[in-house]
């Protein structure tokens, strides 16, 4: 399921690369499947975006992002008790 999941997502992408013709596509992709997803992924973009060159990378902000939001939601919480 992944692996189609990855397809799909490749697809969107490349179409996404044809219109904004990116140098990079940063995924925010985290968990055990990370790996297939990315692979699959690149592939289909490789495979069907007019500049199959795009460096696809892998973003290391999502733990900080998490942490981040968590933060926030606490502090608005926060100030909306007072």
């Amino acid at each position: 399921i992944y692996q189609q999941l990855g397809r799909y997502f490749g697809f969107a992408l490349s179409i996404a690369n044809n219109y904004l013709n990116p140098e990079v596509i940063i995924l925010n992709i985290d968990g055990v499947q990370q790996q297939i997803l990315y692979e699959e992924i690149s592939r289909i973009v490789k495979a069907v975006s007019f500049d199959p060159d795009v460096q696809i990378v892998i973003s290391k902000a999502l733990s900080e992002m998490k942490a981040i939001g968590a933060a926030m939601i606490i502090s608005e919480k926060a100030v909306l008790t007072l």
